[in-house]
């Protein structure tokens, strides 16, 4: 059996494959497991026929097991694959030990999609599982199951950037759709090209800043122990909120791979997010999430934290754990869409998934148009540059944050300081902690400036994220609490919707006007109108789903709701009492529309 090694044969005369064959001939001599053949050609079994002769039955395409992977935990043990595709490529692949478990369907699955070639037959799919398994390279890799720092290093799909520790390589090893996480990090074109186009383009722009900023924002999180969370991009259709995902997404891969939407099971955005770990999460269409659980996916995301599930022997399985942030984009906001299935938004959401109007009220989501005739024209090349030029500035960022983290820690943190001391000290806790996220962004785009990646001036990353913070704080209504913010939120849109309809003046017997379903009466004075409030209606619609006594508390504390003799309720007579008859009513004040 003097053929059972690696067969070096220069096939043709071309330059391409005499430096492909130089290189095999520099690798060491790989050693094929006992009963099988590794050639140029490809993989085959040795068999031995009735009559005593060895043949060579093909198995796959040439295919290497060049080392044994296992966790830190010396667990989770698997198989480090290299091989080439049609095209010349070459693929490293940590394959779990478990995808060999059963018949190996999920294994030729991800090999075939690769690029790998398999033969057919049952006998065949049984001696490549064979061939795997029996292989026993000398190298060790360690393995790790989502991207993200270990340790020195940062993981990027099959990519690993910088050294681990004792000199062992570190992997990314998933059971979970790794070919679609590898190409999620793939690049095409040049950093030049990148920040040439796409980055120079979004000078001016304050959304388009703010969406590179946050990926950039992502591999330091867990550097300055920061938390994560959430922004989501919300405008009317056809303004250019999907360009903002795409500009995001350009700076570690391809939008097509990189990008989800919310329309997906739970198990699959815990899946994704594990994937994207330290980096960046990027949601498509907040509209296409279910409404009933839309809430919690979003605490779950910013918390870092999947469900707790039974393993088939009824223990708890390992929890999926990560720390990024998320970008969304949608027509609504979370808290519109969870009204469609008659769910609340409770402050921690809210503060976890930031609202950020989109449109600038200049031209759509631009501010700059470069030259362009027009937004859609720009829109429109920023969207091909993304799908030309893409995955090389991440990995530049990254390198950068591995050659000095305690520059970048300090440069963070100090940034978020001086970002804190400019706040009002009348601020809520709540704000404090979201005007850390928007400083964290904005440092980080400046980082990234002054590292050399992005090429934008010096302080337009901080200037859009401090502009981005003053449109939340006006959309939120305050530098108060959220929980107070939701409260008077839906006390202002009772009126809104039922004012007119379900009101009519509290004297107005002349020409009185039938009410159908009647919430109260109006009331003028001289700086604007009281709407006098039914008590069941108070308590049943207009703080439906609040807590009576907190809610009162800050409607009387924003001057929004009238006492008397330090009640929250006013005695007044109604039109249809006579004579010393009143009733005690909840009066809103015209400060409901300050």
């Amino acid at each position: 059996m003097d053929d059972i090694c690696v067969e070096n044969v220069v096939e043709t005369n071309t330059a391409k494959e005499k430096i492909k064959t130089q290189w095999d001939q520099a690798k060491p001599m790989y050693k094929a497991p006992k009963g099988f053949v590794y050639k140029s050609t490809g993989v085959y079994l040795v068999e031995e026929d009735a009559e005593g002769h060895l043949h060579n039955v093909k198995i796959c395409s040439p295919l290497r097991i060049e080392g044994l992977t296992r966790d830190e935990t010396n667990n989770f043990w698997g198989r480090w694959l290299v091989f080439e595709d049609a095209d010349g490529s070459t693929h490293c692949f940590a394959m779990p030990m478990p995808m060999l478990a059963g018949d190996g369907v999920e294994l030729r699955r991800e090999l075939l999609s690769q690029g790998l070639l398999i033969e057919p037959g049952s006998k065949v799919r049984a001696a490549l599982m064979s061939y795997i398994t029996n292989a026993a390279p000398e190298e060790r890799l360690r393995c790790v199951n989502k991207t993200g720092w270990n340790q020195d290093c940062f993981i990027l799909g099959g990519t690993t950037l910088g050294e681990g520790p004792l000199n062992e390589r570190i992997v990314f090893q998933s059971e979970h759709d790794t070919s679609r996480e590898n190409l999620a990090f793939s690049s095409l074109g040049t950093l030049a090209n990148w920040q040439s186009t796409i980055s120079q383009w979004s000078i001016g722009n304050s959304r388009l800043l703010f969406a590179l900023s946050a990926a950039f924002a992502g591999p330091i999180l867990s550097l300055v122990d920061e938390a994560g969370g959430g922004i989501h991009f919300v405008g009317p259709s056809s303004i250019g909120k999907t360009i903002l995902l795409r500009v995001n997404s350009s700076v570690y891969g391809p939008f097509s791979h990189f990008a989800r939407t919310w329309n997906s099971t739970i198990n699959g955005i815990e899946a994704v997010a594990a994937a994207r770990n330290d980096v960046c999460l990027v949601l498509d269409e907040l509209g296409e999430a279910n409404a009933k659980s839309v809430g919690e996916t979003a605490y779950m995301l910013a918390n870092g934290c999947g469900r707790t599930r039974a393993n088939r022997q009824g223990g708890a399985r390992t929890q999926q754990t990560w720390r990024l942030l998320f970008v969304s984009s949608g027509e609504i906001d979370l808290g519109t869409h969870m009204s469609t299935a008659n769910k609340i938004v409770r402050a921690g959401q809210e503060i976890r998934l930031l609202d950020i109007a989109a449109d600038t009220g200049q031209y759509g989501i631009f501010e700059e148009l470069h030259g362009f005739a027009n937004s859609n024209q720009l829109a429109v090349r920023l969207e091909r540059q993304t799908q030309q030029c893409y995955g090389t500035a991440g990995p530049a960022f990254i390198r950068e944050l591995i050659n000095d983290p305690g520059t970048v820690k300090q440069y963070i943190r100090d940034s978020i300081a001086q970002w804190n001391q400019r706040l009002p000290q009348n601020a809520d806790g709540q704000v404090y902690r979201v005007a850390r996220r928007f400083a964290l962004i904005g440092a980080a785009g400046e980082l990234a400036t002054i590292t050399g990646i992005t090429g934008w001036p010096e302080g337009a990353a901080m200037r859009a994220a401090q502009d981005l913070f003053e449109v939340w704080i006006t959309q939120r209504g305050g530098l108060h609490s959220q929980e107070s913010t939701t409260i008077l939120r839906q006390v202002r849109l009772f009126i809104e919707q039922h004012g007119s309809s379900r009101f009519s003046p509290l004297r107005d017997d002349d020409n009185p006007r039938p009410i159908i379903n009647r919430a109260g009466y109006t009331r003028s004075r001289n700086d604007g109108i009281d709407y006098v409030v039914l008590r069941e209606v108070f308590c049943h619609e207009v703080l439906k789903g609040l807590a009576m006594d907190g809610a009162i508390k800050v409607l009387v504390a924003a001057g929004w709701l009238e006492t008397s003799d330090g009640k929250s309720t006013v005695p007044i007579r109604l039109p249809q009492e006579t004579g010393s008859q009143q009733t005690r009513c909840y009066i809103l004040t015209p400060r409901i529309w300050e």
